[in-house]
């Protein structure tokens, strides 16, 4: 914190420095004594030049989701602090966007990617690149929209009680619903699938990413889901679901995502099919809040990008 009046900081950078940056460890050092050329409002990046304000408001997205103590790895709560972050706002909105809807459109940016092993697969509108920066512990979305519970039991990985990402699952719906048009390359084997489909299908069939012996994610998923079969009843009763949860009919709302699962009588509601890995009423009530909040950002465009963040915090956080 820096106080005008005074001339003077009044408390230290966070950032405990860097062995290949010594200078870094002087935690009262403003921009390595630089600030004609060098600006570092957070205290992470003293090597941000005014002239490269693209650079700096990428830089300030890392800091937010992996160095800054408050705000790194904290999942919803990492997500929040893109929309309502002030250095994003003041300094580098030119790149990162000062209304609601082009920060969304920038996180988007920022975020997009589906990492398979050593490679990403060309998968435009799955945002799961940096999704280890964001935690793999949804313990900040509040407890109808995490689904970690079931890694460790009903789906049987006793070494990734946290494996979920619900970040990354809320972030893909919101760009399907948000971009409205939906196309994935030929390499995977599908063209001009419907997004709304798309995400109803990823919720019928199990997920087959996992390899126990190699750790590693599995493509097949997208051949999984292009032969999933999505029924006019399944899109009617996930619209449904969208009507219900904007009247806080949530009882009629997971009636109309439970008929979707299709589990059969033998899984309690709510709970999960061993056979059927990342598919749940959580998930499903977290596509509903995608889809509404890819709307709402869409109704309400031009709102500061904090907008954003006061949403998700009524909306989504416990």
């Amino acid at each position: 914190m820096y106080a005008p009046g005074m001339g003077r900081f009044l408390t230290r950078d966070t950032w405990g420095g860097a062995k290949n940056q010594p200078m870094s460890y002087n935690s009262w050092l403003y921009a390595y004594e630089n600030p004609i050329n060098l600006t570092d409002p957070s205290g992470f990046n003293p090597h941000c030049l005014n002239y490269h304000r693209d650079l700096c408001a990428q830089q300030r997205f890392y800091e937010i989701v992996a160095k800054d103590p408050f705000t790194a790895g904290k999942n919803l709560l990492t997500l929040v602090a893109l929309f309502e972050d002030q250095e994003l706002q003041t300094l580098w909105g030119t790149y990162a966007g000062r209304t609601v809807s082009k920060r969304l459109e920038w996180i988007l940016h920022m975020t997009n990617g589906f990492p398979v092993g050593d490679i990403t697969l060309p998968f435009p509108g799955a945002q799961f690149a940096y999704s280890d920066l964001f935690g793999t512990n949804d313990c900040y979305f509040s407890s109808e929209f995490r689904d970690n519970q079931f890694y460790q039991n009903e789906w049987k990985r006793p070494n990734s009680p946290s494996y979920s990402n619900q970040v990354g699952h809320f972030l893909t719906g919101v760009s399907l619903a948000y971009k409205n048009v939906f196309y994935l390359s030929e390499e995977v084997g599908i063209m001009n699938t419907g997004n709304l489909d798309l995400m109803i299908a990823h919720e019928k069939v199990t997920d087959h990413t996992y390899d126990p012996i190699t750790n590693k994610q599995n493509p097949q998923i997208f051949a999984q889901i292009k032969n999933a079969q999505v029924t006019d009843q399944d899109v009617i009763n996930f619209m449904n679901a969208i009507a219900y949860d904007d009247l806080g009919m949530y009882n009629e709302r997971d009636q109309s995502l439970w008929n979707i699962l299709n589990f059969g009588n033998n899984v309690p509601v709510g709970g999960a099919d061993p056979n059927r890995e990342g598919n749940s009423l959580q998930d499903l009530r977290l596509d509903v809040r995608a889809w509404r909040f890819a709307w709402w950002v869409r109704g309400h465009s031009g709102l500061s990008s904090s907008s954003g963040g006061a949403w998700l915090r009524s909306n989504l956080m416990r």
